[in-house]
């Protein structure tokens, strides 16, 4: 995702595209878990209500109050924090 908006793509353009390409591979690696998965109901409901309700607010902030802009800049510096670190780890 970082690696689109640094080429100039949309950020909400790149948000679904990176949506569309990791649903499907991660669906397929959770497909084999089911048989094997043990539930606990109760966290699952109350997971699905607040993933749901703090995505729509988050992306609704986002929106209103954070240009497309500042995203871009973010995941630009994200993206030299995140290979500064990978560099320094592999040093040691």
């Amino acid at each position: 995702m970082p690696t689109l908006i640094l080429s100039g793509f949309n950020p909400k353009k790149t948000a679904g595209i990176n949506a569309f390409a990791v649903a499907p591979p991660s669906f397929s690696a959770l497909v084999p878990h089911l048989p094997k998965a043990q539930w606990n109901f109760n966290y699952v409901i109350v997971l699905v209500i607040f993933a749901g309700l703090f995505s729509y607010f988050g992306a609704r902030v986002r929106s209103i109050y954070v240009p497309d802009k500042r995203i871009k800049q973010f995941f630009g510096l994200l993206i030299v924090v995140v290979t500064l670190y990978k560099i320094f780890t592999m040093i040691k």
